[in-house]
């Protein structure tokens, strides 16, 4: 039996940084900053209580029991605000590649604003009235499948799910053979506009 690897991403908006506490005694994480990642780390397969703080307070934002199973890898994504607060364990092992010519995408969307979205993959400066979801309708604590894409050259635009609303907007970005990119839409202080980290 192997340990589970874990990596950590702080989406949660209404603080510079929070501590992750693993079952009362064991510090996983003391200070991640918003919108970091950490690298995966070990974590032994069970039920365990995971606790996320202010970084500099003792009060939880989140206090839930999850369980990790052994040889698997996850990430823990604390996110929201006060008052609207909550953590989202994304498991990420027996993913299939896609195929030679093809990079996957999905989406994470923990984002407290919109409902749903959709992601957008087109060709730079692209007109998305003419185009249909690469990813459609994620809703609010939903990690959707993954979608094969032709490799290329992308913009990648998130609109409120079933309009063409734009809520964020990236710079072109060219994405590796047969990757899987996870893209994590999260709340960035608005009550309508996201932001999104791969």
């Amino acid at each position: 039996n192997s340990d589970a690897q874990m990596r950590f991403l702080n989406a949660y908006v209404d603080a510079p940084s929070v501590g992750i506490t693993l079952d009362t005694t064991t510090t996983v994480v003391a200070t991640l900053p918003f919108e970091q990642f950490t690298g995966y780390q070990g974590v032994s397969d069970g039920t365990h209580e995971f606790k996320v703080t202010i970084t500099g307070s003792t009060d939880n934002i989140v206090d839930v029991n999850l369980t990790t199973s052994s040889d698997q890898n996850y990430t823990y994504i604390p996110y929201g605000h006060s008052g609207a607060s909550g953590a989202l364990l994304v498991p990420e092992s027996n993913i299939n590649s896609p195929a030679n010519g093809q990079f996957q995408i999905r989406v994470i969307n923990v984002a407290t604003g919109p409902a749903a979205v959709d992601l957008y993959l087109t060709t730079p400066g692209a007109d998305i009235n003419a185009n249909a979801p690469t990813v459609g309708n994620v809703t609010f604590g939903q990690v959707s499948s993954f979608a094969a894409v032709n490799n290329g050259t992308y913009e990648l635009r998130m609109t409120t799910a079933n309009t063409k609303n734009v809520i964020f907007d990236t710079a072109v970005q060219t994405f590796t053979n047969e990757s899987s990119v996870e893209a994590v839409v999260y709340s960035k202080g608005s009550a309508q506009l996201v932001a999104v980290t791969m």
